[in-house]
């Protein structure tokens, strides 16, 4: 979905979602939106339930109900201006949500003992904290997997920026290779008896 095939409304509404959301894991509420687009809460209502119907924004019921933006949200505002966004899963505290990650920059990666990432995310992020162990991947094209704890962490709004510890690190990319490797290397092998009656 692209913000062509949305209003201009609901590309405000959704685009209010997403920058209330970044402060916080409660959900919006509707009056909340109205305020931030300085419109009355009744007349974006039905806007609302559309991109609750193109899954752009999930409902959440009961008193503390409201909205949250989907990951699809996202890359249909396009917000880092990519031509994709990459959706990497986060995982803590045993839960596992999307995040829409920004980047992820490796600093002393020849010293395992001092081996560093610098991670800026939206979305999903927002619940980590200082010292918490995390566990980040597979990325989309090369499945790199990351685990460690976080050193450091920079809420900017709608961006959360930490550094990580790295204690693991693993890519499919490597571990596919290598089962290549194995089956071809075991193909070419010949038994000794191949050739006995």
């Amino acid at each position: 979905m692209s913000p062509n095939t949305l209003t201009r409304s609901q590309t405000e509404i959704l685009a209010a979602v997403v920058d209330l959301i970044a402060t916080r894991e409660d959900a919006v509420c509707t009056d909340e939106i109205a305020d931030r687009i300085d419109r009355n809460p009744y007349t974006i209502r039905t806007e609302m339930q559309q991109l609750t119907a193109l899954q752009l924004l999930e409902g959440i019921p009961g008193p503390r109900g409201g909205y949250k933006p989907t990951v699809d949200a996202y890359r249909t505002l396009d917000t880092q201006d990519l031509e994709e966004v990459a959706v990497v899963p986060i995982e803590h505290d045993g839960i596992t949500t999307d995040a829409v990650v920004e980047s992820i920059d490796f600093r002393s990666v020849n010293d395992p003992e001092r081996c560093r990432a610098t991670v800026t995310a939206r979305a999903g992020a927002s619940s980590l904290s200082r010292g918490e162990t995390v566990s980040i991947g597979p990325t989309p094209n090369t499945g790199l997997t990351l685990a460690g704890t976080i050193e450091s962490l920079e809420d900017a709004g709608s961006t959360a920026t930490f550094t990580l510890a790295i204690d693991e690190l693993t890519t499919d990319a490597i571990e596919n290779a290598a089962t290549t490797t194995e089956r071809t290397a075991a193909d070419r092998a010949v038994p000794a008896d191949s050739t006995a009656d």
